[in-house]
């Protein structure tokens, strides 16, 4: 799962630079490889150095100056454990009644917005660091020039990625279904291949351009919201004669799962797990269909050479009865 996170990360469009937050060691030297192929990688390993010294909640001291975000975060030296844990480490009351990994071993909101701080004054820093570069290069140069080799490196980094040697992981799939032969025939796909996701969840910017759904919209603003589960149980029970599409189902909020409140009345929470719908139907002529990908989708992702050879991978949140044929 590691190669493939890199790989994919590799392949976006905007290069981006990938940041590992895991502290299993033996997961780094994967990403790390991808720094040798014109892809830049960071390791943020841990964090404790970054609130060393900050008031402890737990010895008494004083939290009242902090910002809130660090407020009641270290307790007996440690982020978000003891009395930190109680009342502090989760700020979702206000919007969701239940939400689900709650959990002690689970960080809350402030480790990860302390994460998100420090990595974007990393971010921020090398930002500014490459414009000043930029502004000295122009001293006694043709700008057009300096831009036009700036993206020649960008192109070299990139196709030296796109020309890369594909390692193969080492696969953990049963040998009873043809694992390793079956990760050896798709591995090209997976790890350099462009990738068509059509999805459901929020957010998603393929949803909310109506790339998914072909109903435009912006967050707060107009989209495909999707029917109701019993609706749209209603709609394939009652579908006699011809096929259906699958409709769109915001997250059921059933056996203690989240339940947030909508961002604007009768639309979806912006984060939402939302579903294509397939029910039991009793015409058995009749089939809940979804193309992928559609004509707007093709357009959005297809580039360069489109091969008509691919893989369509489908994550199936729920699976009754007789499961999925």
């Amino acid at each position: 799962l590691t190669a493939l996170w890199g790989a994919r990360g590799a392949n976006h469009p905007s290069q981006p630079i990938l940041v590992m937050l895991d502290k299993a060691r033996n997961r780094w030297p994967v990403v790390q490889g991808l720094e040798q192929e014109g892809v830049g990688v960071i390791h943020a390993l841990d964090i404790a150095e970054a609130y060393t010294g900050l008031p402890d909640y737990e010895k008494g001291e004083n939290q009242e100056d902090l910002p809130s975000s660090l407020q009641y975060l270290v307790c007996n030296g440690i982020a978000e454990t003891g009395l930190c844990n109680k009342g502090h480490k989760w700020n979702t009351a206000d919007h969701c009644s239940t939400v689900r990994g709650q959990v002690l071993w689970h960080h809350g909101w402030k480790h990860h917005h302390l994460q998100g701080v420090l990595l974007g004054h990393f971010m921020i820093s090398m930002l500014k660091e490459a414009v000043e570069q930029f502004f000295s290069l122009l001293e006694g140069s043709d700008p057009a020039s300096i831009v036009e080799a700036v993206k020649s490196r960008e192109t070299k980094d990139r196709e030296r990625w796109r020309h890369s040697e594909m390692t193969l992981p080492k696969c953990y799939l049963p040998t009873n279904v043809g694992g390793e032969q079956m990760l050896q025939k798709m591995w090209p796909s997976l790890s350099k291949g462009h990738a068509m996701c059509s999805s459901a969840l929020l957010p998603s910017e393929g949803r909310f351009r109506g790339t998914v759904t072909g109903i435009p919209g912006t967050f707060g603003g107009t989209y495909d919201a999707g029917i109701q589960e019993m609706e749209a149980i209603r709609r394939s029970q009652t579908a006699i004669g011809k096929n259906i599409s699958m409709a769109i189902v915001p997250y059921p909020p059933y056996e203690g799962r989240t339940q947030c409140e909508a961002d604007v009345q009768g639309v979806s929470p912006r984060d939402s797990q939302d579903v294509f719908f397939v029910g039991g139907v009793t015409d058995e002529s009749v089939w809940h269909t979804k193309t992928v990908p559609n004509d707007q989708e093709y357009r959005a992702f297809s580039q360069g050479t489109v091969t008509a050879e691919n893989y369509l991978m489908i994550c199936a949140k729920d699976c009754h009865d007789e499961g999925i044929k």
